[in-house]
């Protein structure tokens, strides 16, 4: 089964003669969300994705990105006949573009492409009481890759001499979605991740 839903968000504020304060401004987002799943007789194999991207220009300054998210996530759960199964899991998190520190005085770069990106693996056990709730919870290994901004995938006391580029942290992954279509056009969809 998959489903995909693409949007596109236009917003224009406009003021001619108001005296209370503001902006003109424009901005724009674009976003694809989707989920495949393939319910086998032992398994039980669902791989998610999510792209945004948006940008706004106030009067007053120039174009800044507001919205930009690459999630890639897959997990497998073998099915054992129990509202209790063990899974694998794999999430892939990253952006598109440059981002900006747009507080700081000549709006230094502060992220770009796969810089950082945030690979995790887990096991585990997952939990469905009902068809529209899941939630798992295992143990995790999550990857922070660098390549310019190193500050990403090292402690805050670690010199900037002392810097890696690529970090390895275990530790305990609990994520809960929720998709309830409570109405014939209408749905909630929640998603928790903790690390």
């Amino acid at each position: 089964k998959h489903k995909m839903v693409a949007g596109m968000n236009l917003t224009q504020v406009a003021f001619n003669n108001w005296a209370q304060g503001g902006e003109n401004a424009f901005a724009w987002t674009a976003s694809l969300e989707g989920k495949s799943a393939q319910l086998a007789e032992k398994t039980d194999w669902t791989s998610a994705y999510k792209f945004a991207y948006g940008q706004a220009k106030l009067q007053s300054t120039g174009l800044r990105k507001t919205d930009d998210v690459i999630d890639l996530a897959s997990v497998l759960t073998f099915l054992m006949g129990t509202t209790v199964n063990p899974y694998l899991g794999a999430t892939l998190k990253t952006q598109f573009a440059k981002g900006f520190d747009y507080a700081a005085p000549g709006t230094p770069a502060v992220s770009k492409f796969f810089d950082p990106a945030y690979l995790t693996q887990s096991a585990g056990v997952g939990y469905q009481p009902v068809p529209e709730v899941k939630t798992r919870l295992g143990a995790a290994l999550r990857e922070t890759f660098t390549t310019e901004f190193r500050n990403y995938a090292n402690d805050p006391g670690v010199a900037p001499a002392d810097w890696v580029s690529t970090r390895v942290v275990g530790g305990a992954e609990s994520i809960t979605e929720v998709d309830w279509k409570f109405a014939p056009n209408m749905s909630f969809t929640m998603k928790l991740e903790l690390f």
